[in-house]
């Protein structure tokens, strides 16, 4: 009974096969976003509970996680009422821009954000077009470059051009989901 409810809820209704096959792996993202939130929230508040996090750095991420939370929950509302398009578009922006501010500027630049960030670069390829995989690397990259000149640090132009990196690899591993589905249909 859960599982069917649990997957009327991740299908969207569209008539193009490909929408929906990207519609619903956008709320399967949405729906993994909004677990790993309430998990970071439950430690990060426990953590503060006991001293262990700096409680600027605390807040910072129960601000962050709370805005990701509500913007989860009106992308999965636009994706299935409204448009998959735009729903995927708004969510791989909310979720870069959110991972990039969800730490101090510097870690997001050179230290332990920076793995984070190729996360919107792979679902870009999965939940948007393959191709746009490079865009969302050089977003991330602009995004970077403009923070670490406006805030006087060092740039990481070899982390810029490993995001392009990355973006090769999504770009090459979506385009071949997409061309055996079309060869899959054809049979």
């Amino acid at each position: 009974m859960y599982l069917k409810q649990f997957r009327h809820f991740l299908e969207v209704p569209a008539t193009d096969p490909d929408v929906q096959r990207k519609a619903k792996t956008l709320n399967i993202l949405l729906f993994g976003l909004t677990a790993v939130l309430l998990l970071v929230v439950i430690i990060n508040n426990i953590g503060l509970a006991y001293g262990v996090y700096d409680p600027e750095e605390g807040q910072l991420t129960n601000v962050v996680s709370a805005s990701l939370l509500l913007s989860a929950i009106l992308i999965y509302l636009l994706n299935r009422y409204w448009s998959t398009t735009s729903a995927a578009v708004v969510f791989l922006l909310v979720m870069a821009i959110g991972l990039f501010f969800g730490d101090q500027p510097f870690e997001s630049i050179w230290g332990r954000n920076t793995i984070s960030l190729a996360i919107p670069i792979f679902a870009t390829g999965l939940i948007y077009r393959s191709e746009a995989s490079f865009a969302m690397a050089g977003f991330i990259s602009l995004l970077s470059l403009a923070t670490a000149q406006v805030l006087d640090i060092q740039p990481n132009i070899i982390g810029a051009i490993i995001y392009f990196g990355l973006a090769l690899l999504a770009w090459l591993s979506s385009r071949s989901l997409e061309q055996a589905i079309v060869e899959l249909r054809r049979t």
